[in-house]
């Protein structure tokens, strides 16, 4: 009986202890990986919502970039690492969905190897081209890319990005043989396409935004299934007639496998209000951010639904073959 009962307070104390750790949670500051440089989209967005994150959390959320590969080496950070709540990573469609189509090898399945937090924010592909193309409208880009296969030329920022794939995904929906011509990067995709080298482009609207208000570039349609605030005049594909190239780039937050649910819930919750903060919203929103806050379930679902629409535009589109 001693043995038992001894057994028994044993296990209450630890079950009481671990409730305790879970309302304490956290104690300490927060690290949160960005897989990609300082200073673009991707850290932008990460840095808004950290901060607020962590005036919900009452600790510090630190920002930890750590480009390279596509934002596959940063992630990477996170799914080998501790699953105590104290890392977490913020990354992208490309890393977490796109990879596993493009790259020869991965060091992780993005379907099982993390602790999925929220779909944060995602942000439509604007298709644009430079004032040299005679086209003032989506048909009449249309138009001249089927009246000479092959004559268009559209740029990226790599093989295999966001802005290839949907650049792959217009050719297919709409039977055209617009031809890709990758960059190490944006900025050096747009720099060419204002200079003539190449005719038109996908990219994230926070990246085209300044070029279009400025007038060097011209908006022909927005990639997703709504009006974006930022630019209310330009319609969508599917507005448009193309409902199947649908092309946004997204964000959301992931934590190791096998970190508490009650650790993600509280995650999950602080971010979700963060993202209902009138500041941030403001401040995302002006950059063409559309800002979600899903749970962990829908955002597992979601990651494995994009891995599989993009693996079959590679498949269909030969891109990885060019």
């Amino acid at each position: 009986m001693k043995s038992f009962v001894t057994l028994a307070l044993g296990v209450s104390i630890a079950t009481l202890s671990a409730a305790a750790s879970a309302q304490e949670y956290p104690t300490q500051a927060i690290r949160m990986v960005v897989p990609f440089s300082a200073g673009g989209p991707a850290d932008t967005i990460a840095r808004v919502v950290s901060q607020k994150m962590g005036e919900i959390l009452g600790q510090p959320i630190v920002i930890e970039n750590r480009g390279g590969a596509g934002g596959v080496i940063g992630t990477d950070l996170v799914a080998k690492g501790a699953p105590d709540g104290y890392l977490i990573g913020m990354s992208s469609a490309g890393a977490l969905a796109i990879s596993a189509s493009v790259q020869q090898t991965m060091p992780y399945d993005a379907t099982t190897d993390f602790a999925p937090v929220t779909l944060l924010a995602s942000v439509p592909e604007l298709l644009v081209v430079n004032d040299g193309v005679e086209a003032e409208t989506f048909d009449e880009l249309l138009e001249l890319a089927r009246a000479e296969p092959g004559a268009l030329n559209f740029a990226s920022s790599g093989p295999g990005s966001m802005p290839h794939l949907a650049g792959e995904l217009l050719n297919i929906a709409a039977e055209i043989e617009a031809v890709h011509v990758p960059y190490a990067g944006a900025a050096p995709a747009v720099t060419d396409l204002l200079g003539g080298q190449v005719q038109f482009m996908f990219a994230d609207i926070p990246v085209l935004l300044p070029h279009v208000q400025e007038g060097t570039l011209r908006a022909l349609a927005v990639g997703s299934a709504e009006r974006t605030g930022t630019l209310p005049d330009v319609a969508t594909t599917a507005e448009l007639g193309m409902p199947d190239v649908t092309a946004e780039n997204w964000y959301g937050i992931v934590a190791p496998p096998g970190t508490p649910e009650d650790v993600v819930a509280t995650l999950n919750a602080a971010i979700v209000e963060a993202l209902a903060d009138e500041g941030v919203a403001e401040t995302l929103g002006s950059q063409g951010a559309n800002l979600i806050g899903s749970s962990p379930q829908e955002f597992g679902d979601y990651i494995a639904s994009e891995t599989e629409k993009w693996a079959e535009v590679v498949e269909v589109s030969g891109a990885m073959d060019q």
